[in-house]
């Protein structure tokens, strides 16, 4: 990608713009954030920690994202509009609605760790629902595999497992360790470790890590299959349903949904899920 704006430039925007920037992912970077000088700020040190890392990134700090024109990405990282008790539903629409004059056909991506609302209010607004989705199932299907090998005693290579569905009900698909479904004492174990994860806060390394995976597979002309949070239609999932779900991601936006093989219970599970949360 040439052009990324991350929208934010508190501690998982910074974290997000230091991935892109040390791994020369793209070729500039834009924080915005209505604390201006904290966005040129941030980019100042991260421009001038380029030839350390050996890194020749463009990074900028703004403070409005008015007239970014020629992005090929939008991130949104952290919205302080949308922080405190009242962050209300209207308020995060009139917070995407005011994203739309930069976007143009450029995708979307909400990095934070709950991107379900955001992502609603985004189809709500116009936004096409193959271009906006929330990246932190990937996150969140690390934390599983990491925590399970843990619990286990095994490497987290060993392990595999995504996590699709809801907010606060994930649901743990295709689990298992050294190729073996889990049963026993361990489907146990797995139980501790979702009531675990429920209670964990995704640090911003995980989450800027997860959304810099989305963006390079947004880049690639060959789709990506990944676990993201997007708004189904017709054609993409369930109507209506904002889910995790595993999606084929290439060419800047949503390609498709892979057709898993669940259990009875795993799809149970998500079409609960899908039926609590709805676009209207």
């Amino acid at each position: 990608m040439n052009t990324v704006a991350i929208l934010g430039a508190g501690e998982l925007g910074a974290s997000l713009a230091r991935l892109l920037a040390d791994r020369e992912q793209v070729r500039r970077v834009i924080l915005v954030d209505p604390e201006e000088g904290r966005a040129r700020g941030k980019a100042l040190d991260l421009l001038q920690s380029g030839p350390v890392e050996g890194s020749d990134t463009r990074i900028e700090g703004r403070g409005s994202a008015a007239g970014l024109g020629g992005v090929d990405a939008l991130v949104v990282a952290d919205p302080g509009a949308l922080e405190g008790p009242d962050s209300v539903p209207l308020r995060t629409t009139d917070f995407v609605r005011g994203l739309l004059p930069s976007l143009g056909e450029a995708p979307l991506v909400f990095a934070g760790a709950e991107p379900g609302p955001l992502v609603a209010a985004a189809v709500e607004r116009g936004v096409a629902r193959d271009r906006v989705l929330g990246s932190a199932p990937i996150a969140w299907s690390a934390a599983l595999r990491r925590r399970l090998a843990e619990a286990v005693g095994v490497e987290p290579s060993s392990v595999t497992g995504t996590m699709l569905g809801r907010q606060p009900d994930l649901v743990p698909v295709g689990v298992s360790v050294g190729g073996l479904p889990l049963a026993g004492a361990r489907l146990s174990v797995l139980g501790r470790v979702l009531e675990a994860m429920r209670a964990h806060a995704f640090g911003p390394l995980s989450l800027a890590t997860a959304a810099a995976r989305v963006l390079a597979a947004l880049e690639r002309a060959r789709p990506a299959l990944l676990p993201v949070v997007v708004a189904g239609d017709g054609a993409l999932g369930r109507r209506g349903a904002v889910l995790a779900v595993v999606a084929r991601l290439a060419s800047g936006r949503i390609q498709g949904l892979e057709a898993l093989e669940l259990t009875p219970r795993e799809r149970l599970a998500l079409d609960n899920a899908a039926a609590r949360e709805r676009v209207r």
